[in-house]
């Protein structure tokens, strides 16, 4: 984040929230319903300590709305399930300053995320292209790791923290591939509810 940018103002989703009604429309245009959780399920985590469900504002902007993130997290992986940015904004650089500030308010940890595979033939392929371009521009690489939800699957990508000399960061160990396989399966296990039980698969391309 440049040094001229003051932090997006950040505030949790809630049911009752005001802003509720544009984070529901910009989540049903961003992603297909298959790639959504349910509204209601996402609502009902976002209570857990381990969720955050997150609108980000900017006052200098006249629209305000600029993004949103819904994210897990253990003692020192973040995982980002989904991240976007209000149409009205975009390519404005607020995507890259929501990860600057998860960066900033998660400091030392590990970040994965998904994004579709790099299918040539799919019909987004461009677009997919770019996704992998912009988190590449933001320290994120492809792991060969991918999550299948119920045959749908995704690439997974890291970013690991920055370490200084003489300086060590637990977020360091998911470097290691197995580590950061068997600890995303823990954290998307725990998606579940009891009336909520997706089947979630992690695994490593061959």
């Amino acid at each position: 984040m440049s040094s001229s940018e003051s932090p997006l103002i950040t505030l949790p989703v809630r049911r009752h929230s005001h802003f509720y009604p544009q984070v529901r429309r910009l989540l049903t245009e961003a992603f297909p319903p298959a790639e959504l959780i349910p509204e209601w399920v996402m609502n009902a985590l976002a209570l857990r300590r381990s969720i955050d469900f997150t609108a980000y504002f900017d006052p200098e902007e006249p629209s305000g709305f600029c993004g949103v993130t819904f994210t897990i997290h253990s003692d020192d992986l973040l995982f980002v399930l989904f991240l976007t940015t209000n149409p009205a904004v975009r390519s404005r650089g607020y995507g890259t300053r929501i990860l600057d500030q998860l960066k900033e308010r998660f400091p030392g940890f590990a970040i994965a995320l998904e994004i579709e595979p790099m299918t040539t033939d799919a019909s987004n392929f461009h677009q997919r292209e770019r996704r992998l371009a912009f988190y590449q521009r933001n320290g994120f690489v492809e792991t060969g790791l991918y999550t299948d939800y119920e045959g749908d699957q995704y690439e997974v990508l890291r970013y690991l923290p920055s370490r200084l000399p003489g300086e060590a960061h637990q977020g360091m160990q998911y470097a290691d591939l197995g580590v950061l396989r068997s600890s995303l399966e823990e954290l998307l296990a725990s998606l579940a509810i009891p009336v909520y039980i997706p089947t979630i698969h992690v695994g490593i391309r061959e």
